[in-house]
């Protein structure tokens, strides 16, 4: 037997593997369950920028420096988002979700991968404007430190205020959406009667647990890159985070149809893909 012919490996897979690992013992951040064509392309593009050859070349780096180890973790969050992307999301929101909100003396809404914080002041705004944003609290989570250090700051562009109007319009905005920022130079900064019931926090949708009773779950454009084990996990993990009859929503381009028990969440609104947990199929969390 000729031992020395070599076995055929997909050697990035070997390597992808071994980082992933290392992340996972030294940092507690599982990605074993993301899409493989993400990570590598996230990885190709991170070898690149660091002037190296092979993805093996970044592991000695993620092991001992915990500053570039994050950079490897955030590179691996999806941080594309706008004000009021997706008007017809934000349409849907103020004209079917808002008054099932309003049912309630208090709320709370969590928005999972919440980004540099966009979309959680977009719906900051129309429930300003619809007139129960005292009621609300606001939790908006992501893993990604740079962009949640972003969203703390609340601090954006005036450029990007500017593009925003608009859909600020064609989803049923009141005012002016310059109305809600203060503007300094070329930035302009939230209102804090817009921030004051909003809380920035790290959360990890793969290990961490519930994050508190909701009676609205949004977390739009994540699950596209998991596979459909971690999918059924966070979908888990979201129904056991919502109080009977919560609301889900999801991207417009994912669905959870054959990710959960038959009936355990009804089609609430199909086109902007949001979701509600049936009152009599619900279960108390088992994550506590």
């Amino acid at each position: 037997m000729d031992v020395s012919v070599e076995r055929k490996v997909d050697k990035s897979a070997v390597e992808i593997e071994l980082l992933l690992a290392a992340l996972s013992k030294c940092y507690g951040y599982d990605f074993s369950n993301y899409s493989y064509s993400t990570i590598h392309r996230r990885l190709k593009n991170r070898v690149s920028l660091e002037g190296v050859e092979w993805i093996s070349d970044l592991i000695g780096r993620v092991v001992y420096e915990r500053e570039f180890a994050f950079k490897i973790i955030n590179d691996f969050s999806i941080n594309v988002t706008s004000f009021f992307r997706d008007e017809n999301f934000f349409s849907t929101i103020r004209k079917k979700v808002v008054p099932y909100l309003k049912t309630f003396p208090y709320f709370k809404i969590w928005h999972a991968g919440c980004a540099t914080g966009e979309e959680v002041y977009s719906m900051a705004i129309i429930l300003k404007e619809e007139g129960i944003y005292d009621r609300a609290r606001l939790y908006a989570t992501d893993i990604n430190h740079a962009a949640l250090l972003h969203a703390r700051e609340s601090i954006y562009s005036n450029s990007d205020i500017n593009k925003a109007q608009k859909s600020y319009k064609n989803c049923g905005g009141k005012l002016s959406l310059e109305d809600y920022f203060y503007s300094r130079y070329n930035s302009s900064i939230v209102s804090p009667s817009l921030s004051s019931n909003v809380t920035f926090a790290a959360h990890n949708l793969v290990n961490d647990g519930v994050f508190g009773e909701m009676q609205l779950i949004i977390c739009r454009n994540v699950m596209i890159y998991f596979n459909n084990e971690l999918k059924r996990q966070v979908i888990k993990l979201f129904k056991s985070s919502l109080c009977p009859g919560g609301m889900l929503c999801t991207g417009n381009k994912e669905s959870i149809s054959g990710l959960t028990k038959d009936c355990e969440f009804n089609v609430f609104d199909n086109k902007a893909k949001i979701y509600k947990l049936d009152q009599e199929r619900y279960e108390p969390s088992t994550y506590y």
